[in-house]
């Protein structure tokens, strides 16, 4: 286990991300959680969503992130006003693919966030680093908000 931030696992990690195995699995309707790498209190989850999936305001009391754009357009969102953060979702379209390229996103434990997927789905890395203060399992089941 080597001394992260998260900064440097979320740097290390996108340039050489290493086999992705599968160490768990989850579906959430339309969203689907797989985490592949984990070390001491940091992982990651490759976390794919379906055509025109919408993940509404939620947040992770316990998880400090970074989610990086791998695939597919995707809006995201990062705000304190919840039901305005909604409707901007409902409403907005999500980014192309070639505007999120190489693009990551903080999320912090207060940060409530949600997220959209364009007509072919999308794909992204959250990149973890959990506070230790629950057993580290998945976003989704440290989730505070509406059932996705």
């Amino acid at each position: 286990m080597m001394n992260w931030t998260l900064e440097r696992f979320r740097d290390e990690y996108l340039v050489c991300p290493p086999d992705l195995g599968v160490l768990e699995h989850r579906e959430y309707g339309k969203l689907r959680a797989d985490v592949v790498w984990r070390d001491g209190l940091f992982q990651v989850e490759k976390v794919t969503m379906e055509p025109n999936c919408l993940v509404l305001a939620h947040r992770h009391p316990n998880i400090d992130a970074y989610e990086a754009h791998v695939a597919g357009d995707l809006i995201f969102l990062v705000g304190t006003d919840v039901p305005r953060l909604n409707a901007a979702l409902e409403k907005l379209k999500p980014f192309v693919e070639h505007r999120l390229r190489g693009k990551s996103f903080r999320v912090r434990p207060t940060d409530w966030h949600g997220a959209k997927a364009g007509p072919n789905g999308a794909v992204f890395f959250s990149i973890q680093h959990w506070t230790g203060e629950v057993p580290m399992t998945a976003a989704g089941v440290d989730w505070e908000g509406p059932a996705i």
